[in-house]
């Protein structure tokens, strides 16, 4: 029984989550780039722009 499914049927919500969010991270690492650039923009998720520290200053 895979880990998931323990954690669902004992309404471990949180390894639940753990769990999705592993399996997406490597659902992820298997698309080209390109596409997970245009998964990121289609969800609206705001990326730092490269080369700054997330204060904003120069890093």
């Amino acid at each position: 029984m895979s880990l998931f499914r323990q954690a669902v049927e004992r309404e471990e919500w949180e390894l639940a989550a753990l769990c999705l969010l592993l399996g997406t991270l490597e659902a992820a690492s298997k698309l080209p780039q390109n596409a997970v650039v245009g998964l990121v923009k289609t969800l609206g998720v705001k990326v730092p722009a490269k080369g700054r520290s997330k204060s904003g200053s120069r890093g």
